[in-house]
């Protein structure tokens, strides 16, 4: 199938079907259609529905048909579509006639994406620095700072999760919702309200909140840099995630910051989905990086993949100490994974650095050539 977009006059890109479609489309016939999965940079997966005249007023429209397409153009899940039918056949040809951006608006979608990364990063720093210098700041003297600002902080470093808490399922997934990565989601989707339950815990709305707090008082401007930092970090992983889309290959950068004792420390995620081939069955990969650096274990880096439904895990360390306690407790591992329903791939740790997570396909923010 073949999806040649108006907007792109050129040479037209293709739309290619894993398998014959059945020859009831014609030529002309409008379809609506909604993108459920984005499979890697080309290919998507289509709910199309054919439009019965009439049905703008009565609703009516045919059960959807699922079709594995192929096409150039950046489409996002759940974006809608329609269609125009411009060749009939087991291997038709569609038009998109609405539902996209012109070439001109996802260039500048692009290059403001690009802008925005190169505004962060001069900015931000490891997070595990400026939430552990927060909390300095916030124990150190709380009377010396105004009620105002005092409130602001607590209220951030109190409702960062504990490590205790991340520990099961319910949690970690508590706590990346809440690792500011979704904020303007949480927003879209309804808490408009800066204090309801969804954005009180959420790491950049806290932030945020204290930074304002902040710009209404004076002597303020370390801790003011310092909340700055902070979100410019968080953003960086948002732009980076907003840019992976382009790819068809969603990547995430998590930092999840977990309080203990006196002191936070950072887990590190990096989630993505490999491109993998285009044959049928081959599967979904997915990989997950996890890396961390405790005092009584030195660096941790995780690498854990699920490629269909086997999972397998490989550990990089630092420590000879900490090697020996990773093998000790690799059977209790697998169990767990077992008990989950998965099959146990690989599983092994190793002594050295860890190579680092691939790096997305996306535009780059520097130009080398300038």
């Amino acid at each position: 199938m073949e999806i040649p977009p108006r907007t792109l006059p050129t040479t037209p890109p293709t739309l290619s079907a894993s398998r014959p479609m059945p020859g009831s489309w014609q030529v002309g016939q409008l379809l609506q259609a909604q993108v459920l999965e984005r499979l890697d940079g080309a290919r998507v997966v289509l709910a199309i529905q054919r439009l019965h005249p009439g049905s703008a007023l009565s609703g009516q429209r045919s059960a959807p048909t699922q079709v594995e397409a192929r096409t150039p153009v950046p489409l996002a899940p759940r974006q809608a579509l329609t269609l125009e039918v411009i060749k009939a056949g087991p291997l038709p040809e569609l038009r998109i006639v609405a539902g996209i951006e012109n070439e001109s608006q996802i260039t500048a979608a692009q290059a403001r994406l690009t802008e925005a990364m190169r505004n962060a990063l001069p900015r931000q720093a490891p997070l595990a620095e400026t939430l552990n210098r927060l909390f300095t700041l916030g124990h150190r003297d709380p009377a010396a700072l105004v009620p105002l600002v005092q409130h602001a902080l607590q209220h951030l470093l109190a409702t960062l999760p504990q490590w205790r808490e991340a520990r099961n399922a319910a949690g970690l997934r508590t706590a990346m919702a809440n690792s500011g990565l979704w904020l303007e989601n949480k927003l879209l989707t309804g808490a408009k309200d800066p204090d309801a339950p969804r954005l009180q815990h959420d790491l950049k709305a806290n932030l945020l909140r204290l930074l304002a707090t902040l710009g209404k008082q004076t002597g303020t401007e370390e801790m003011a840099r310092l909340v700055e930092t902070a979100l410019a970090r968080v953003q960086t992983h948002q732009i980076a995630a907003l840019t992976s889309e382009s790819t068809g290959i969603p990547t995430w950068t998590v930092e999840l910051p977990l309080k203990r004792d006196q002191q936070v420390d950072v887990f590190h995620l990096h989630i993505c989905r490999d491109g993998g081939g285009s044959d049928e069955g081959s599967g979904t990969q997915w990989s997950v990086w996890l890396r961390f650096d405790l005092a009584a274990l030195g660096p941790v880096c995780v690498k854990l993949t699920l490629s269909n439904s086997t999972l397998s895990a490989r550990w990089w360390v630092e420590r000879q100490d900490t090697i020996e306690l990773v093998q000790r407790y690799l059977p209790m591992l697998a169990d767990h994974f077992t008990q989950a329903g998965l099959s146990v791939g690989s599983m092994r740790c190793q002594q050295g650095d860890a190579p680092p997570p691939p790096a997305p396909t996306t535009q780059t923010v520097v130009d080398i050539r300038a």
